[in-house]
């Protein structure tokens, strides 16, 4: 049998105040005396009525949804951060819209028509595609609040949060050479920011210390978040290992790279890290269900993610808040 929803209107009756005073109470935004909070309360429990969170946003402005877009739901870097999120959003009675691009740019710019369409109080994009960057988010920042974490920063009314990638990759190059190691190799995905940044200080770095940067040690595959990244890494760290035998060490962008170039270096019966040594970026999970366990510079995946909703509901509030967040990497040694 079907049974109607109670309404606002069923609250005012029960309760014998006005609508507009049980929704004062229901937003909080007006003050309202406590006794009347009581009794309004107390009809609200009767009733059992749950209010309608969409109809509450039209009438204040707010939908109490935020877009999260993410290139992949596969890279449990993603997945973390995303809990980061999601914990400050509920903390706040805020929902998220998660959309994975698959690291399409089409499908990037689809999923946030789509979000700005449902009318979200904000977006969050995590690593966006840098053909998304610039005018295309600078438009969408000028109605709502809009953070990239780990992104392009060429929008100039977008927010921006960040973990210290040139310092991650800097430490990793650093200790790599430290160790004697003049023939690394470099993993890289395809064209976004965070990829970029590691290669621009790859190049850097090996300058600095007088290594000559050979072009052929610089390994790009075509994507680099989803699954098809381990088999993928591993088949060009197979190609380039036999071609380059000289290759001592590699720098990979993430720790799905650097799993593929592990089950690469196995493959070729070479001795990790006696022969080879491997270091990842992002330190996942992963990085300890792997034998030997990975090496990974950590981004404090879950801090990301708080970061970014904090600074997010402190624009949607029109609070304080800080500038551009940049968070500190730390090179996690472990076997290989």
């Amino acid at each position: 049998m079907f049974i109607k929803k109670k309404t606002i209107v069923d609250v005012a009756r029960l309760s014998g105040f006005s609508i507009s005073t049980v929704s004062r109470v229901l937003n909080g935004n007006y003050p309202v005396k406590h006794s009347t909070k009581v009794i309004i309360q107390e009809a609200i429990d009767l009733l059992n009525f749950s209010p309608n969170i969409l109809a509450r946003g039209l009438i204040g402005a707010k939908t109490f949804t935020i877009g999260i877009i993410v290139p992949s739901l596969e890279n449990l870097f993603f997945s973390e951060l995303i809990r980061g999120i999601d914990d400050v959003l509920l903390d706040n009675n805020y929902t998220a819209f998660i959309c994975s691009t698959n690291e399409d740019d089409l499908l990037e710019k689809k999923h946030i028509t789509n979000l700005v369409d449902r009318k979200v109080d904000g977006i969050i994009s995590i690593s966006p595609n840098t053909m998304s960057t610039g005018s295309y988010y600078e438009n969408i920042s000028r109605s709502m609040p809009v953070i990239i974490i780990n992104g392009e920063h060429e929008c100039e009314d977008c927010h921006f949060v960040s973990s210290d990638q040139e310092a991650g990759a800097a430490q990793v190059l650093e200790y790599l050479i430290a160790e004697g190691h003049q023939k690394i190799a470099f993993l890289r995905g395809h064209d976004i920011y965070a990829y970029n940044i590691k290669e621009k200080i790859y190049r850097r770095i090996l300058q600095e210390k007088g290594i000559e940067v050979d072009e052929s040690l610089i390994a790009r595959i075509s994507a680099g978040n989803s699954l098809s990244t381990v088999d993928e890494s591993k088949e060009k760290m197979l190609k380039l290992l036999k071609e380059r035998k000289n290759i001592t060490a590699l720098f990979a962008c993430n720790d799905l790279m650097a799993v593929g170039a592990l089950n690469a270096a196995v493959q070729l019966n070479m001795k990790v890290p006696e022969d080879f040594r491997i270091i990842g970026f992002d330190n996942t999970i992963i990085c300890s269900l792997t034998q030997p366990t990975l090496s990974s510079v950590d981004q404090s995946m879950k801090l990301l993610g708080v970061t970014s909703a904090k600074k997010i509901m402190s624009l949607i509030n029109e609070t304080t808040y800080l500038g551009e967040s940049i968070l500190e990497t730390a090179l996690i040694i472990r076997k290989t």
